[in-house]
């Protein structure tokens, strides 16, 4: 992720908590950080790893897409323009290529293990 699109997700997570009224101590519990590693997250001050990502749209009960495109749902209507569009389009093609990846990798995890449980019990 380029810094500029870092910074934008670090806005977007902390925008989405706060409008849900959330705590930091609460979305920290839930991913298993601590409440100032989720204020440097939220600052763009800690790396968002993809990961991580996916855990944070679990503990809001949504997914990475919705969180890396909040800041175009939150803008004026009459501001809508083609560009902005396709530029969300681009983010949420993103979004979701990354979380392909991310469980395809999951998929990959769990076959060798269920691989190696096998052959441990032959």
């Amino acid at each position: 992720m380029n810094p500029a699109t870092t910074r934008q997700l670090s806005r977007n997570i902390r925008q989405y908590r706060e409008d849900r009224k959330i705590s930091q101590e609460a979305i920290a519990f839930l991913i298993g950080v601590s409440q100032s590693t989720l204020s440097r997250l939220e600052t763009g001050q800690h790396l968002i790893t993809t990961s991580l990502l996916h855990q944070l749209a679990r503990a809001f009960k949504t997914t990475p897409a919705i969180l890396q495109t909040y800041h175009l749902t939150k803008s004026d209507p009459a501001e809508t323009n083609n560009a902005s569009l396709l530029a969300q389009k681009d983010l949420i093609i993103t979004a979701q290529q990354a979380e392909i990846v991310f469980l395809r990798q999951k998929l990959s995890d769990l076959q060798q293990l269920l691989a190696s449980s096998l052959q441990g019990s032959n």
